[in-house]
């Protein structure tokens, strides 16, 4: 119920702003708006320096943008009615009359735009947001395309997880045991869409999260120290928590491995770099023999690299999942370990250090460079965990069966009775191995004889 509370108010915040981006209009861009502003007699409008991007807030700026479409193109058309009209104009009257309605649309639309103007300068300043990145890069272009989708389209995304979260739970209030493993998949997939917002923070620098992001990241971290409470309080084999413990000591190991990439990720100031080396890398080679292929091979390597960076941020969420026991479960089986994943994450090493000893040149400083070796000792050691996991579930916990895994990974925790089905076999083996009082005295009684015989010599 917690849970279900948390996510509903996680729901809530994402409507709120998700990212700020600082616009930089030039002099000249700047007054041609403005001109364009007094033509349709608005005035005090601020053009901002920054904005702010939340689904309410860009669906204001379309709405008001298409309000003004929508104006100007009944103007349009009544000025090509006009045109029809004047031709068939029987009397000066008629072609007043046509012109009248002409003038009437004009003002229609100048109204429209004065009552909207605000919202049509925030979308312009987004295109320009938008004409900034791609002129950078396209693969900057695109991240800042699906920053702005992603915040558009979060709050609904947040709020699908939360009803598969909240209708299996209505249906079955009387056996939480049911529900729950819903509940935990839905908000290990609505945690999924922070992460990635995370990473895309990390890939476009400038950009700067609102405070409901970090508030949200703050309410998943609640969950998650919650359902890792429950999952010790369920019902379990002794081999079943055996297991649960080292997943919990391991997968927080791989938390931590994962925090040692992400926060050092930033001091690598690495995107910063390759965005800033991007253009003139591409002047001085576009008019090579070779040197169109060399671009592309190297657009391609940054293109791969962010595309292992996602795959990396998923750990994230997949190894908090394990951790607070929310894995997803599907026809008895569950995906607990992630070698392979973190195995191809080492190329987030690789392609940098190849662009820095190819023709791309590109250059960390000294502090940046200790960064990126933390980053890389982070990426090394989820690796590290995921073996280690591996080999510790193998070792220590022999006899474990996949249902046994799906019961403490889905949270489900084990049946009472298959907790307690080791119970009366150990009772029936210890009353085999203990004596009955009848048989000990029996025992007994020959050992007293001869003990008082021996006494009486």
């Amino acid at each position: 119920i917690v849970s279900l509370i948390i996510m509903l108010v996680m729901v809530i915040m994402s409507f709120s702003t998700i990212f700020v981006a600082k616009v930089e209009f030039q002099d000249d861009m700047r007054g041609t708006f403005n001109k364009v502003v007094s033509t349709f007699g608005a005035k005090d409008v601020e053009v901002p320096e920054e904005v702010e991007f939340s689904a309410p807030g860009m669906i204001a700026s379309f709405g008001s943008l298409g309000k003004i479409l929508k104006a100007t193109l009944d103007t349009a058309k009544t000025a090509m009615d006009a045109v029809n009209d004047a031709n068939n104009a029987d009397s000066m009257e008629d072609l007043e009359e046509t012109e009248d309605k002409v003038n009437s649309s004009m003002e229609n639309v100048k109204e429209a735009a004065a009552e909207n103007i605000q919202g049509i300068v925030n979308f312009a300043a987004i295109i320009v947001i938008m004409y900034q990145a791609f002129k950078q890069s396209v693969v900057l272009g695109f991240v800042y395309l699906f920053l702005i989708i992603m915040a558009l389209i979060l709050p609904f995304i947040l709020a699908f997880h939360f009803l598969t979260a909240l209708i299996p739970f209505l249906k079955n209030v009387s056996d939480p045991k049911v529900a729950y493993p819903k509940i935990s998949n839905a908000f290990g997939s609505m945690f999924g869409n922070i992460v990635v917002l995370l990473l895309l923070k990390m890939i476009a620098p400038q950009v700067a999260f609102g405070g409901v992001v970090k508030g949200i990241v703050i309410l998943a971290a609640i969950v998650f120290v919650l359902n890792i409470v429950a999952s010790r309080m369920k019902p379990a084999t002794d081999l079943q928590t055996k297991f649960l413990n080292v997943n919990q000591i391991v997968s927080l190991a791989g938390f931590g491995s994962f925090m040692v990439f992400f926060f050092s990720l930033t001091g690598t100031n690495l995107f910063n770099r390759i965005w800033e080396r991007l253009f003139d890398f591409t002047v001085k080679n576009v008019t090579k023999t070779d040197g169109v292929r060399t671009i592309m091979l190297d657009m391609l390597l940054i293109t791969v690299m962010i595309g292992v960076m996602f795959s990396i941020c998923s750990y994230l969420q997949k190894v908090c999942c394990r951790m607070a026991c929310m894995v997803k479960s599907s026809k008895g089986a569950t995906r607990d370990n992630y070698i392979v994943s973190t195995a191809i994450a080492l190329v987030v090493i690789a392609i940098p250090l190849y662009l820095m000893n190819s023709e791309y040149g590109l250059k960390l400083n000294d502090k940046e460079m200790s960064s990126f070796t933390i980053f890389a000792v982070g990426v090394v050691l989820m690796l590290v965990v995921e073996i280690v996991y591996a080999v510790l579930k193998k070792k220590l916990c022999v006899g474990l069966t996949e249902e046994d895994v799906v019961a403490v990974l889905s949270g489900q925790g084990a049946d009472e009775a298959a907790a307690d089905k080791d119970a009366p076999a150990e009772a029936t083996v210890a009353a085999e191995a203990a004596p009955s009082t009848e048989e000990a005295a029996a025992e007994d009684a020959p050992a007293q004889e001869a003990g008082q015989t021996s006494d009486h010599e």
